[in-house]
């Protein structure tokens, strides 16, 4: 691997993880009530560094959440498994640190803890007890995958199914992962000098139109959802819109998506992911 490959992978795992810890205290939910602002909850105008969540039961400045938590498990599980995934080391893997320590996970892969809690193993790693609901929790952990596949869309693409699908069955939630990594998996290979990135959301839609039709309008005509959730197809179109808007500034990216509403941890953890890579 080139020194420069190899920078652009620590940059797109590093970049999300810190993207995740600066969002963790302004995300909705774990740290800040629905309708309280990021001054009323964290004491400041704008998060600028690492900070105690507001919720004293939840994170410390500085730590990763369920984002960076479930990156993990997808990476060691393909190391060790020398590029292939097994559901059943992810589903241990994602027990063991749950039960390490709680960083606020989704409720789609809340379902999943339970049943592995429950010995459900087989039903888990069937996909039967995935979830139908299209949140981002796919999406967010998908890094390692386009790290390990950025050479081959269609072998990506069969990896990023494999990988989402034990957690997150829903079409879209599988869509919103494939153009993360589609995107990281460009990033990678791009050569800044002559790269077209305005090109890049052709690029995105063309690969995803197969998949998800409404997803490719979004991302093809920038087209706005409602709301702010944890809701895939709010998220991943925002995210690569704030990229192609500015994709030479990491700070500032990130601290868009963490000063911004909703799932921030999440947003600033993917545009982590894509600044780094870039």
């Amino acid at each position: 691997m080139s020194a420069m490959l190899s920078s652009k992978f620590q940059g797109c795992l590093l970049g999300g993880a810190i993207g995740d810890s600066l969002g963790m205290p302004t995300e909705v939910g774990p740290s800040r009530k629905p309708g309280q602002t990021i001054a009323e909850t964290c004491g400041v105008a704008q998060v600028t560094t690492y900070l105690n969540s507001p919720n004293p039961d939840f994170l410390k400045a500085g730590e990763y959440t369920d984002d960076t938590q479930q990156t993990i498990c997808l990476a060691e599980t393909f190391l060790d498994g020398k590029g292939n995934f097994s559901g059943i080391v992810f589903a241990e893997k994602l027990k063991a640190s749950i039960e390490k320590k709680m960083r606020g996970i989704g409720p789609s892969t809340i379902r999943i803890f339970q049943a592995l809690s429950n010995g459900q193993i087989q039903n888990v790693v069937s996909g039967s007890m995935a979830s139908n609901y299209p949140t981002n929790g796919g999406a967010m952990r998908i890094a390692p995958v386009a790290l390990l596949y950025y050479w081959d869309p269609k072998i990506l693409f069969e990896k990023v199914v494999e990988a989402t699908k034990l957690t997150h069955g829903h079409p879209t939630s599988i869509a919103g992962a494939c153009i993360h990594a589609f995107v990281i998996a460009k990033l990678l290979t791009a050569q800044r000098e002559s790269f077209d990135i305005s090109s890049l959301r052709h690029e995105v839609a063309a690969f995803i139109e197969p998949i998800d039709s409404e997803m490719a309008q979004h991302i093809e005509l920038s087209r706005k959802s409602s709301g702010n959730g944890c809701l895939v197809i709010e998220t991943v179109p925002e995210i690569l819109d704030a990229f192609l808007n500015q994709p030479n500034d990491y700070l500032s990216g990130v601290l868009g998506q963490v000063n911004s509403d909703g799932d921030t941890d999440t947003k600033a953890s993917m545009i982590g992911n894509l600044l780094g890579a870039w």
